[in-house]
């Protein structure tokens, strides 16, 4: 039996993201679908997808030949949430405001790494 469950808006940019992030070089649209999960993605739609997120910035092409080009990340996980967070704060209303609210929802390991990492900050 077929299975015909669909992903979600952004689910498959998502999951392909994910898959470029954690590999350890670059990969070909081939490489990608096939660790997907199921059901497999076409493989033209695995190419929308990379298209997508090269339009967006999240990763770049490698390669010039057709059947050799891979995909590569162009920021780590960690560096898009930080991305993610300094957006939130420019687009607030105050930036004081929000981060009372974010320090005020991290855990007391959280806050001690936060701590460690502002001791080590030279202003």
């Amino acid at each position: 039996m077929t299975n015909t469950r669909s992903r979600g808006h952004g689910e498959l940019e998502s999951l392909v993201l994910r898959i470029v992030r954690e590999a350890d070089r670059p990969l070909t649209a081939a490489e990608i679908r096939l660790c997907c999960t199921e059901p497999l993605p076409a493989h033209t739609t695995v190419l929308t997808a990379l298209e997508r997120l090269r339009v967006k910035g999240d990763i770049v092409r490698v390669g010039d030949a057709s059947r050799s080009i891979t995909f590569t990340a162009t920021r780590s996980t960690d560096e898009s949430a930080v991305d993610t967070i300094l957006e939130a704060l420019d687009s607030s209303q105050s930036r004081g405001d929000v981060l009372m609210k974010f320090a005020g929802s991290l855990s007391a390991d959280d806050v001690e790494l936060l701590r460690i990492a502002m001791g080590k900050i030279s202003y």
